[in-house]
């Protein structure tokens, strides 16, 4: 199997914009508009502009456990082909090299 895990941080700003800052600030605005004048009308507003924001975050973390799972998919595939070629599968030790049961018994007889 592979040592290949995916990356723990994003390293593009414009990365991180989109997946961290652009959520949270579309929520502060959307706080920040129904805190400033709680009315109905503002309400409405904000609640779709922090229903947008948390939608952004949520979309951010199906994609993530999407990648990771296509990530998990490739090792096993792997860990089938190597099980395919040894015998047995890479994270066990290897068996000894023993005759199949059938001749053990012819050679006894």
């Amino acid at each position: 199997m592979t040592d290949r895990k995916p990356s723990a941080e994003p390293t593009s700003p414009l990365l991180v914009t989109v997946r961290y800052v652009l959520p949270i600030a579309v929520v502060v605005v959307g706080l920040v508009i129904f805190i400033a004048d709680p009315h109905v009308n503002n309400f409405e507003g904000s609640a779709a502009l922090i229903g947008a924001g948390l939608s952004v975050l949520l979309l951010n973390v199906l994609h993530r456990t999407g990648v990771r799972g296509d990530v998990d998919r490739a090792d096993e595939d792997e860990a089938r082909r190597y099980f395919d070629v040894h015998g047995y599968w890479p994270d066990e030790a290897p068996q000894a090299e023993t005759a199949p049961v059938e001749e053990q018994h012819a050679v006894r007889r």
